[in-house]
């Protein structure tokens, strides 16, 4: 990593300029810029042939990061288009009372309730696991008695995290793309004009799921994760928890439960060719933050009526497309990739 200042020390003016500003399709309040080095200089960063790593430090933190921008731009969507649906008048009513607008709106309201579950319960795991890591680092954690346990804990919660970080990017940037072209959906023939609210959410939200690592990165970190073990210990955490839900919503902890194995029928499958898991990757991730987000609003069914109806909702839905995505993951293989390169055109490597 290197620091390349328009000014140097003794100072000189680099050889570094702007060449220019470039035109995007949105989020015009940050300028990216073309930059030109003649013959500039720099001055290293840290410790030599470690700036890879600290970029990767960076872009974990960066990650969750553009998830929370994400959630804001799909959050500010969805209450311009309520609003607007309210005020809409059309056929003598507001457009707000017609049940394909009333359907559209509560997907995009669980869509974004479910990305935010996912990204507080990682941020408080490693607020947690931070400050767990603190706490043995001083007398008193280094004599507790259950300090290899909580060792231990960190440990897991480490790995945890890493898998749950990838998970929040890319869930939580896809449903932001979602949301706001729905709501473009919701304005009507307004929502195309370039001058609409809904259109500049529309065109912020696309460069969330390409910066700091694209979607499909996103997955394919969180693949790799799965294949150090983070899938089944996830999978053990929220068992865990649904047994302590179990006697105040069995029939829904029933439902979360078939979805857990519906993942693990699908992962011999995968096993087998790792292209073929690649090809899935998003599909395995998509049923993982499903069955982590069911048992999030679970945890929190009890608070209201509304977050016990949006529990059951999601849960009914989802389930039924976490059993759908191991069915196709499960009847095929990597003769599939094959079939695409012939669809493609793509001759034999």
């Amino acid at each position: 990593m290197i620091l390349c200042p328009v000014t140097l020390p003794d100072g000189r003016q680099n050889r570094v300029r702007v060449l220019r500003t470039e035109k995007k399709l949105g989020i015009h309040g940050s300028p990216t810029c073309v930059v030109e080095f003649d013959r500039a200089e720099g001055f290293l960063l840290g410790t030599r042939g470690q700036g890879f790593r600290a970029m990767l430090d960076l872009m974990n933190g960066a990650r969750l990061g553009v998830a929370a921008q994400g959630i804001g731009i799909a959050e500010a969507a969805y209450q311009q288009a309520r609003g607007y649906a309210a005020d809409r008048v059309q056929f003598g009513a507001p457009i707000l009372h017609q049940p394909p607008v009333k359907a559209m709106l509560a997907i995009m309201l669980a869509s974004i309730q479910a990305a935010r579950a996912l990204l507080y319960r990682t941020c408080a795991m490693m607020d947690l696991t931070e400050a767990i890591r603190l706490y043995l680092q001083t007398e008193r954690g280094e004599k507790d008695p259950e300090n290899a346990s909580l060792r231990e804990e960190v440990d897991r919660n480490t790995q945890l995290t890493r898998f749950l970080t990838p998970l929040c990017k890319y869930f939580a940037t896809e449903i932001s793309n979602q949301v706001t072209r729905a709501g473009i959906q919701i304005h009507g023939g307004i929502g195309y004009m370039s001058e609409t609210p809904a259109v500049h959410y529309h065109s912020d939200s696309i460069i969330t799921t390409i910066y700091e690592g694209t979607s499909e990165i996103q997955a394919s970190f969180a693949l790799k994760e799965m294949s150090k073990g983070a899938l089944f210990a996830i999978l053990d955490q929220l068992r865990a928890e649904l047994e302590g839900l179990k006697g105040s919503y069995p029939d829904l902890v029933a439902k979360v439960g078939q979805g857990i194995e519906w993942i693990n029928q699908s992962l011999p499958a995968l096993m087998g060719d790792p292209r073929y898991a690649l090809l899935h990757a998003k599909r395995l991730c998509d049923m993982v933050i499903d069955v982590v987000v069911s048992v999030e609003f679970l945890q929190q069914a009890s608070l209201s009526a509304q977050e016990n109806l949006l529990a059951k909702a999601y849960i009914e839905r989802q389930m039924l497309v976490v059993e759908m995505n191991a069915k196709r993951i499960s009847s095929g293989d990597a003769t599939l990739l094959q079939a695409i390169d012939k669809i493609l055109g793509i001759p034999p490597a």
